[in-house]
C-alpha cells in the first residue's frame, strides 16, 4: 500500500492552492470557494506535467531506497 505521502495533489498541489488563495484573503466560504476554483483553473498542462515527473521521481527514490527515509537524497 502506497503512503499518502506520494499523493502528488499532498505534496504539491495543496501547497500551491494554499498560498495562492491564502493571499487573497477571504472571509466567506462562498469566495473561498470561488477562489480555490479560479487558481485550479489557472494551473497549466506543462505545470501538471512537471509535477508528474516529480512525483515519479520521488516514487522511484523510495522504491529506490526500500521505503527508508530518501528525502535528503532528493
Amino acid at each position: 500500500m502506497a503512503s499518502l505521502d506520494f499523493i502528488p495533489c499532498d505534496f504539491y498541489l495543496w501547497g500551491k492552492l494554499k498560498n495562492k488563495v491564502y493571499a487573497t484573503n477571504s472571509h466567506m466560504l462562498d469566495e473561498l470557494k470561488d477562489s480555490i476554483q479560479r487558481e485550479i483553473k489557472c494551473i497549466i498542462a506543462r505545470e501538471l506535467m512537471c509535477v508528474n515527473a516529480d512525483f515519479l521521481r520521488y516514487y522511484q527514490m523510495c522504491i529506490k531506497e526500500n521505503g527508508q527515509h530518501f528525502q535528503h537524497l532528493l
